[in-house]
């Protein structure tokens, strides 16, 4: 008789299980939760004030009688008030979408002086100065007016 019992034992949850699987299944769960939060977000503050000295030079080369014509800037601007700045990197935008670093500084440096051909402005130069980090982020000032003699 044991047997028999687990046969029908057996049986009935094979038929149980078969039919419980082929039952779609269902249940539910609701709960709500409000949560009011305010991230602060951190920036880092462009150089400001940035200005350009500049001026250009003509020099007759009496060897090869050639007049040398030269591009000279001086850049500066007053210093980021954002915590870890290790420095600057002073940059000219091209029209012609180029970019060309013309001096990185350490952070207590506010200016920084370049050299050219006067050819070099033909591509319409505008600079930058932009705040550099410890922790790696950047601000860039806005582009200063197109550069000419």
């Amino acid at each position: 008789m044991s047997r028999i019992r687990r046969v029908l034992v057996v049986g009935g949850l094979s038929v149980a299980v078969l039919a419980g699987a082929t039952l779609p299944a269902w249940a539910g769960f609701a709960d709500r939760v409000s949560v009011s939060s305010t991230v602060a977000t951190a920036t880092v503050a462009a150089p400001a004030g940035v200005t350009v000295d500049d001026r250009c030079d003509a020099v007759l080369d009496l060897i090869l009688l050639k007049l040398i014509e030269t591009y000279h800037l001086t850049v500066s601007w007053s210093p980021s008030t954002s915590r870890g700045v290790t420095g600057y990197v002073v940059r000219a935008h091209f029209a012609d979408g180029g970019t060309q670093v013309l001096a990185h500084t350490d952070a207590g440096t506010t200016s920084a002086s370049y050299d050219d051909s006067r050819s070099w402005l033909d591509r319409s130069p505008r600079l930058t100065v932009t705040t550099v980090t410890g922790y790696g982020w950047t601000a860039a000032s806005p582009q200063t007016a197109v550069l000419a003699c």
